[in-house]
């Protein structure tokens, strides 16, 4: 089983290639269409869903504009400092040492959810928190 986290580690910088190829080919398609491209449900409703934003702020996070990321949606800036730190428990845990980085109570998971729905709410009724259109 050791192995496979190994064997994982090493897969991974390939991943990053593939990545970087993909995004030169794609990079300029995404962010064409998030100029252009509209919420279905900000369409309809005229509220902000959980996810508005998050092409932008993917897109700022890319350019490392990480102030404008978190702007216009919290969510994928919060991922990608999550997905870092699993990374390094994940890349420890290969090599025999055991680094405990993430929370795991349930607690903390639980609130993380609740203060990303109470922002998804909040950003509705405060100008300041809506994203940049």
């Amino acid at each position: 089983m050791k192995y496979f986290w190994r064997a994982l580690l090493l897969l991974v910088p390939v991943l990053i290639v593939l990545g970087a190829v993909f995004h030169s080919q794609t990079f300029p398609v995404i962010e064409a269409l998030a100029g252009g491209g509209a919420c279905f449900f900000h369409t309809v409703t005229g509220l902000y869903c959980p996810g508005c934003g998050s092409t932008r702020a993917t897109l700022a996070l890319l350019h490392g504009r990480l102030l404008l990321s978190f702007h216009e949606n919290p969510m994928i800036l919060t991922c990608a400092v999550l997905a870092v730190l699993g990374y390094i428990e994940l890349w420890s845990i290969s090599f025999g040492k055991k680094i405990t980085l993430l929370p795991e109570k349930w607690q903390f998971w639980a609130g993380l959810i609740g203060v990303q729905l109470m922002w998804s709410v909040v950003r509705n009724f405060v100008p300041a928190l809506m994203p940049l259109t």
